[in-house]
C-alpha cells in the first residue's frame, strides 16, 4: 500500500465524524439560541413594564394638575362629602385621567392639603398615589419587589 493511497474505510470513518461533528453543532446552537431568547425575553418584558409606569406616573400627574386645577378655584370641595360629585377634587382627579386601563382609578388615594386653610392666594397641594405592579416574571428578584408606590404632586394657589 502506498503511503498517499487513502482507504476507503478512513473515508467514510471520517465522514461519519464530520456528520456527527454537525449534528451536535446544531444541538449546541439549539441550546444557545434558547438561554440568548431567555434573557431577550425577560429584558423586553422588563422593558415593557418600565414604558408601562413612566405612562402610569404620567397619567396620575395629569390627574394630580386637572385636581390641583379645580382646587384653586374651589378649595373646599375636597371630597364628596364637602361637594357632590362631580363637583369635588377626589372625583376630578379619578374622571379626568385616560381610560386605557392601565391604572385601577378607584385603588388611587388623592389627598389635598391647604396649609392655612381655604383662603385666597394661599399655595394648594394636590398629592396621588397609587400602588403600582409589575407584570414581568422574576423582575421581583431583580428589583426587590413586585410593587411601587407611585406618587404624583401638582400645586397651584387658591384664586377665590
Amino acid at each position: 500500500m502506498c503511503p498517499t493511497t487513502v482507504s476507503t474505510r478512513s473515508i467514510r470513518t471520517a465522514r461519519h465524524a464530520s456528520a456527527l461533528l454537525r449534528r451536535r453543532q446544531a444541538g449546541q446552537g439549539l441550546v444557545e439560541f434558547v438561554l440568548v431568547s431567555v434573557v431577550v425575553l425577560i429584558l423586553t418584558m422588563g422593558l415593557a413594564d418600565l414604558g408601562r409606569m413612566y405612562y402610569t406616573f404620567l397619567a396620575l400627574q395629569t390627574a394630580a394638575g386637572e385636581g390641583a386645577s379645580f382646587a384653586q378655584v374651589y378649595p373646599v370641595c375636597v371630597t364628596p362629602a364637602n361637594c357632590a360629585n362631580p363637583d369635588n377634587v377626589t372625583y376630578r382627579v379619578q374622571n379626568s385621567a385616560p381610560r386605557a386601563g392601565l391604572v385601577d382609578w378607584t385603588n388611587t388615594t388623592v389627598a389635598v392639603d391647604v396649609p392655612h386653610g381655604a383662603v385666597a392666594g394661599e399655595q394648594i397641594e394636590v398629592t396621588v398615589s397609587y400602588r403600582y405592579r409589575l407584570i414581568a416574571p422574576f423582575m421581583n428578584i431583580i428589583v426587590g419587589d413586585d410593587a411601587f408606590d407611585l406618587n404624583a404632586r401638582a400645586s397651584g394657589i387658591i384664586l377665590r
